[in-house]
C-alpha cells in the first residue's frame, strides 16, 4: 500500500493549479502547490471550511486533474477547537495529503471557472499583479490546458513581480517566483 501511494505520489508532476472548483468564487482564489508537503500545511480555520474535501481538484501542466484521496493524520476538530479557531487561536498544522487520479482537464470549464474567481476576486489578489485585460487576453490566447497552465504560472501569477527591486515596485521583467494561497 505504502509503495503505491509513494509510485503515484512520485509520478504528479508539480506545480499543481487549484482553482478552488469545491468553494464558492467569492470564497476562493487560485492556488499554486509546489508540493504535497505544501499542500499539507493548513490551519484549522481552512480544515473547517473544508481544504481537504475530495471535491476540490488540482491541475497539472499536461492536463491531468487530481483529488485528494487521504489526508494523515485524520483531522479531529472538537467544538471547544472550532471556537477558538473563530475567536483567537487559529494554529497551523501539518498533514500528509494524498492525491490520486481524477480525470483529464476541461480547458473551458477552466476557463470558466478563472472568470468566476475573477469576477469574484476576493481582495482582489488576483489583479495584484495583472489587470483584467491581460487576464482576458491569456484565457482567450490559451488553446490548449498546457498554454493556460503557462500563461497562469509563467505571467498572471508569477512573473510579474520583481523580487530584487528593494523599493517593492512591480515590473514584469522580474525573477520567477511562486506563491500560493490558502482556500
Amino acid at each position: 500500500m505504502l509503495d503505491v501511494r509513494l509510485k503515484r505520489m512520485k509520478s504528479i508532476k508539480y506545480p499543481l493549479i487549484d482553482l478552488g472548483d469545491s468553494f464558492p468564487a467569492s470564497k476562493s482564489s487560485i492556488g499554486l502547490y509546489e508540493s504535497a508537503d505544501q499542500m499539507g500545511l493548513c490551519n484549522l480555520l481552512a480544515i473547517i471550511g473544508g481544504c481537504f474535501c475530495s471535491d476540490r481538484r488540482f491541475y497539472d501542466r499536461d492536463g491531468k486533474t487530481f483529488k485528494i484521496t487521504g489526508v494523515t493524520p485524520e483531522p479531529q476538530i472538537s467544538g471547544l477547537h472550532r471556537f477558538l479557531a473563530h475567536v483567537c487561536y487559529n494554529p497551523i498544522k501539518r498533514f500528509q495529503v494524498d492525491l490520486g487520479p481524477a480525470g483529464e482537464a476541461d480547458l473551458d470549464q477552466m476557463k470558466q471557472r478563472i472568470r468566476e474567481l475573477l469576477e469574484n476576486d476576493p481582495g482582489d489578489l488576483l489583479y495584484q499583479w495583472t489587470d483584467h485585460e491581460e487576464w482576458e487576453a491569456g484565457l482567450t490566447a490559451s488553446n490548449s490546458v498546457p498554454e493556460l497552465f503557462d500563461f497562469i504560472t509563467k505571467r498572471a501569477l508569477v512573473d510579474h513581480y520583481d523580487y530584487g527591486n528593494e523599493s517593492g515596485e512591480q515590473d514584469g521583467g522580474g525573477q520567477a517566483a511562486t506563491r500560493s494561497e490558502s482556500t
